[in-house]
């Protein structure tokens, strides 16, 4: 299982979050970490090879902090895409399994 992140746009912008991924030693899971800020709107998405959603989550806008674990191990190996979405900031971060 490889990582890496990448944020769009290019532009700077003041981020209203921040996430983290951390592997799951001998697993095919990882740890994703969000912080944000209160009243902020931020959509996770994890998307296949081809685009499309394998999985959607909003995270209330009341909430600061969020966590959770993903397990990869019934996926077909390839590449996966954790989206997060707040407003026009993107953030991408990837997943190789």
């Amino acid at each position: 299982l490889m990582a890496t992140a990448r944020t769009l746009p290019a532009v700077p912008t003041i981020k209203s979050f921040a996430a983290s991924l951390y592997k799951i030693d001998n697993k095919e899971a990882i740890n994703l970490f969000v912080n944000k800020l209160k009243g902020s709107k931020l959509k996770l998405e994890i998307l296949n090879e081809n685009g499309a959603v394998l999985y959607r989550q909003f995270l209330s806008k009341k909430a600061t902090k969020f966590r959770t674990k993903f397990n990869f191990t019934d996926l077909k190996n390839g590449k996966y895409t954790i989206k997060l979405t707040e407003g026009k900031t993107i953030e991408l971060k990837t997943i190789e399994i």
